[in-house]
């Protein structure tokens, strides 16, 4: 299952790519004809290829929460199975007397790693997504920025762009969560947090 999600957050990170490349391209253009220099291309053909972008992005930034709707109970079995894992095999190996010897008790540590190795691989495809989430709108800030020095927008396109400069801080939490609404990303703070109420439930 775990390489289904990974495959499944791949594409999310591919299309992202792709936009963020036609994006950059057509920042690029712009950036040449605020320059003076011959573009062909109209202002008003600029417009509609933003708009249309833009709209693309914003469909994205929607699909991604759908996908979270399916993935997040899975998610959140594997966190909570995984750690409970990670947790009692580690236990085993360092407190547990057995007759067993150090090659032998060594299995527990792999077995620890592969699990953990596993919640890093997810983190990590998550992260990405949530980077690339934060690209995309700071690219989409940038060309209509350029396009505000070209294009005379109406009052509607106006306040549009405002609230897209003004969405800037919730992109961020556009990615996959957990059952519990915790986001799985980078900030590993969250996550020892999340370890140690494990822990504590383990212990009591």
């Amino acid at each position: 299952m775990s390489f289904f999600f990974v495959m499944s957050t791949t594409y999310y990170r591919i299309r992202q790519q792709c936009k963020l490349v036609q994006l950059e391209s057509l920042s690029q253009k712009l950036n040449q004809k605020l320059a003076k220099i011959a573009v062909k291309q109209p202002n008003s053909a600029f417009l509609l290829q933003f708009r249309k972008l833009n709209q693309e992005v914003l469909n994205l930034f929607r699909e991604i929460p759908a996908q979270n709707l399916f993935w997040s109970p899975y998610l959140t079995l594997y966190f909570i199975v995984y750690i409970f894992a990670i947790v009692y095999l580690t236990y085993c190996f360092f407190f547990v007397k057995t007759s067993l010897d150090g090659l032998k008790k060594s299995f527990f540590l792999l077995f620890a790693n592969n699990f953990m190795t596993i919640l890093i691989i997810i983190t990590l495809e998550c992260t990405r997504v949530v980077r690339n989430n934060m690209q995309l709108h700071r690219q989409c800030m940038q060309v209509a920025k350029q396009l505000l020095e070209l294009v005379p927008f109406t009052l509607t396109e106006q306040l549009k762009i405002d609230q897209l400069i003004a969405n800037y801080k919730f992109v961020g939490q556009i990615g996959f969560r957990l059952l519990n609404n915790y986001q799985v990303d980078a900030h590993m703070f969250q996550m020892v947090k999340f370890l140690t109420n494990n822990i504590l439930i383990l212990k009591y």
